[in-house]
């Protein structure tokens, strides 16, 4: 939002803008906007991790870990 506002931009919903009438500020805008590439990053590799971890309880362990969590398929009772 902080990147957003701070590149002087106005919230479009088609219905109605929102104008925060805040001009264009690069000594803000900027390091907010490479916050934002590394947290994605940091997202991205979060949930590779986490598809990983799924392959490998999956693939190594065939510890049962994703047929107990998935929801549909299983005849086994919980507990």
């Amino acid at each position: 939002m902080i990147t957003f506002i701070y590149h002087g931009r106005v919230f479009d919903f088609y219905f109605f803008q929102i104008n925060p009438g805040i001009k264009s500020n690069k000594a803000i805008f900027h390091p907010t906007e490479d916050i934002h590439g590394y947290l994605a990053y940091a997202i991205f590799a979060l949930a590779g991790l986490h598809a990983l971890a799924a392959l490998w309880h999956r693939m190594i362990l065939r510890d049962g870990v994703l047929a107990r969590m998935w929801p549909f398929g299983s005849s086994k009772p919980a507990g």
